[in-house]
C-alpha cells in the first residue's frame, strides 16, 4: 500500500500555526480587557470611598478648603472614570476583532482540513480499486493456469 501524501499538508501547518497565533493574540486581548475592566472598577470603587467619606464629613464641620479638596477630587476622578470608559471601550473593541480574526483562521483551517479528508478518503478508494485490481489479475492468472 502507498503512503498516503497530502499536497497541500505545508498549507494546512500554516494555517494551524496561524490559528494558534490568533489564540494567543485573542488571550492576550482578553487579558486586557480585564485589566481595562479591572482598573474601572477599581477607579469606581475608589470613588464611591471618597463620596462616603465626604459624606461623612459634610455631616460633621469642614472648612471650605477641604470641601473644596473633596469635591475637585470626586470631579477629576469622573472624569478619569470617563476616560477609563472609553480605554475598556478599546479593548473590547480590540478584543472582538481579535475574535474575528480567531474564527476567520479556525475556519480556514477547518476548510484544508475537509480539503485532507477528502484527498484521504479518494486515496483509499483509488488504493481499495487497486488492491482489487490485484487480485483479480491473481485469479485471472490462477484460473489461466
Amino acid at each position: 500500500m502507498a503512503k498516503f501524501n497530502f499536497r497541500l499538508q505545508n498549507f494546512l501547518g500554516i494555517k494551524e500555526k496561524l490559528e494558534r497565533q490568533k489564540e494567543i493574540e485573542y488571550g492576550l486581548a482578553i487579558q486586557q480587557l480585564n485589566a481595562e475592566k479591572q482598573k474601572l472598577s477599581d477607579m469606581m470603587e475608589e470613588r464611591e470611598f471618597c463620596i462616603t467619606e465626604f459624606q461623612v464629613k459634610i455631616s460633621k464641620r469642614i472648612d471650605p478648603e477641604t470641601f473644596k479638596r473633596y469635591n475637585d477630587y470626586i470631579e477629576v476622578m469622573k472624569i478619569g472614570i470617563k476616560a477609563q470608559e472609553l480605554e475598556m471601550w478599546k479593548a473590547q473593541e480590540f478584543a472582538n476583532k481579535k475574535h474575528k480574526e480567531l474564527i476567520k483562521a479556525m475556519q480556514e483551517r477547518k476548510a484544508m482540513e475537509k480539503l485532507r479528508e477528502r484527498a484521504f478518503e479518494e486515496f483509499t478508494e483509488n488504493e481499495k480499486l487497486e488492491e482489487k485490481r490485484i487480485n483479480d489479475d491473481l485469479v485471472t492468472l490462477m484460473y489461466a493456469k
